[in-house]
């Protein structure tokens, strides 16, 4: 093989051995002791942010409590406030997962329906608490005060061990928003959560989880083909 070519070759065989070991580890939102979810600010115990709902959709709101419901993964956090054409009292939330020091992209999953155009579920999260961006799932029609910019289709990533339910009949979809390139030290990370936009009609948040990607550093077997490379080039001196 001539020289020009093996080079791209090699290159590439680098690259797609050091991306192809990343894969996103999916961690469901659950409450109360033990769990990873609590109300900022609170204790993990606290349940005073949340209240059992398993009626239908159109059944109770709640202007001050986050409403834990038997769908997606195990269960969603809905908000569905009870004020139009304001912010909500919702408390934002905080879900800390446990992760060695490194650096990671992290995701936060969220439910949209497909179903209604009149209907806006969104998505206020960030990584610090008070200083949220409201994020919508990409298409029509665009949501007031939501950018879809790093917003993913769920279905659409690759997954570490059991990968998260996407789907609900084609009624509902899971999409994620991807934060890249994030800095973990001391043992955890904090994602914050909440629901920002000015409430109208059956808008709402259905928070599912998070989830984390380690950013590869090129793998040993690529450090090896790029000293291959090395070698050889040097030999054609």
């Amino acid at each position: 093989m001539k020289i020009h070519q093996l080079i791209p070759t090699l290159g590439a065989a680098a690259l797609t051995i050091a991306s192809s070991q990343a894969a996103i580890t999916y961690v469901d939102a659950v409450e109360g002791t033990g769990g990873n979810t609590r109300a900022t600010g609170s204790t993990q115990a606290d349940a005073s942010w949340r209240v059992d709902n398993t009626s239908p959709d159109a059944g109770t709101q709640y202007a001050t409590q986050w409403s834990e419901r038997p769908y997606g993964n195990t269960s969603i956090f809905q908000a569905l406030p009870t004020t139009n054409g304001t912010p909500t009292g919702i408390p934002e939330l905080t879900t800390t997962i446990s992760l060695a020091d490194g650096i990671y992209d992290l995701y936060v999953f969220y439910w949209d329906q497909t179903v209604s155009d009149t209907q806006n579920w969104v998505i206020s999260t960030g990584l610090t608490s008070g200083a949220l961006t409201t994020y919508s799932s990409p298409g029509n029609p665009a949501v007031t005060g939501a950018t879809t910019t790093g917003v993913v289709d769920a279905s659409t990533l690759t997954y570490a061990g059991t990968a998260p339910i996407t789907d609900e009949g084609g009624v509902r979809e899971l999409f994620a928003v991807k934060f890249e390139n994030v800095t973990v030290t001391g043992g955890s990370a904090d994602i914050f959560v909440d629901y920002n936009l000015s409430h109208t009609g059956n808008n709402r948040a259905w928070y599912d989880g998070v989830g984390y990607e380690v950013v590869p550093e090129p793998s040993s077997t690529a450090l090896l083909g790029l000293g291959g490379l090395a070698l050889i080039l040097r030999r054609r001196r």
